[in-house]
């Protein structure tokens, strides 16, 4: 029986994982990518509200806390493992009512108007007598 040798070579790369996060919409662009590769990495929405809070996207932040982008969409080549999170602020939510009240050029409006309706009732008082 003839005995041949066979030499097998192993082909591999490396492959990283992009791991993304976000307690607010869907985000798009995790996975494993080989090194060197470009990921996609986006969230659909910038705003958010839920009950009596508004939610606004801020910037996306790696796993040691440094600012990577504050673009919603934003593509980083992978050169190792990485986890963005996406950061949120936070504001009360306003009834419209209010937001309209308290609008500085409504204040200045309903001042004037106020300061007109004096100054017409003084007038039509100085008129009569």
């Amino acid at each position: 029986m003839d005995k041949e040798h066979v030499v097998i070579y192993a082909k591999w790369r490396e492959e990283y994982l992009v791991e993304v996060e976000s307690p607010f919409g869907q985000v798009s662009g995790e996975g494993w990518y080989p090194k060197g590769e470009i990921a996609h990495i986006s969230l659909d929405r910038a705003e958010f509200v839920q009950d009596d809070t508004r939610y606004r996207f801020v910037e996306w932040e790696d796993q040691q806390g440094n600012s990577i982008s504050t673009d919603l969409s934003l593509e980083i080549e992978v050169k190792g493992p990485i986890k963005l999170t996406a950061v949120w602020s936070s504001e009360p939510v306003k009834s419209p009512i209010l937001e309209f009240l308290t609008n500085p050029f409504i204040i200045a409006a309903i001042l004037l108007l106020v300061f007109f309706l004096i100054a017409v009732r003084v007038l039509k008082r100085l008129e009569l007598t």
